[in-house]
């Protein structure tokens, strides 16, 4: 009888735990709707699950862009494969989630080309087939890049561009090409320029 007691109650256990992981294994998102409305609530109660607050503020700022025409259904259609694609790569909310909305939103906001989103979007689809970290490393870079022009940032030291004219390549790695550029640097209160120069 007491053997009978202890196998019920190992079942009850098994079983409970079952459920358990079940729940678990139930919670965040598998994949995004690819449907405007949906996708920005999906992504939104995406990022709030992991930081509320922050969440919020990301896609305050980022609902006007996406339901205000700034991004092509072409280009939506992109950014859906692409949000996909990084949940399959196990990619985190925060920080790399709200790293590429983020650059999402700044792309929309430094007046880029179509052809330029199309070049940008050829990196994202072929970083995608690397290690996580390159993507996540990219995303720090593109924001800076979208947001200030910035080439460069550290606490004490900035180098930009004084324009935003710059196109978008992949060689091994991402390649951002300026034609024309006066590059300027900020330092510990100082500052200087090399002009009329290019790089990449």
């Amino acid at each position: 009888m007491k053997q009978k007691k202890i196998s019920c109650w190992s079942s009850f256990f098994l079983l409970l735990s079952i459920a358990v992981l079940n729940s678990a294994s139930g919670q965040g998102i598998k994949n995004f709707t690819a449907e405007p409305v949906k996708f920005q609530e999906e992504m939104k109660g995406f990022l709030m699950e992991t930081d509320k607050k922050e969440g919020e503020k990301i896609m305050e700022a980022f609902a006007p862009v996406w339901a205000g025409g700034k991004f092509t259904a072409d280009q939506q259609q992109a950014i859906y494969k692409t949000s996909n694609g990084m949940l399959r790569k196990r990619m985190k909310a925060f920080p790399d989630f709200r790293n590429y909305i983020l650059a999402l939103t700044g792309f929309a906001g430094s007046n880029q080309s179509a052809q330029s989103f199309s070049g940008w979007q050829a990196s994202l689809d072929k970083l995608l087939l690397m290690p996580a970290k390159y993507f996540a490393n990219y995303m720090i870079t593109c924001n800076n890049l979208f947001r200030s022009n910035s080439l460069y940032e550290s606490v004490s030291t900035n180098w930009h561009s004084d324009n935003s004219n710059y196109s978008f390549d992949f060689d091994t790695l991402p390649k951002i090409v300026f034609p024309a550029l006066n590059l300027v640097c900020v330092s510990k209160g100082d500052s200087s320029v090399i002009f009329n120069t290019k790089g990449v």
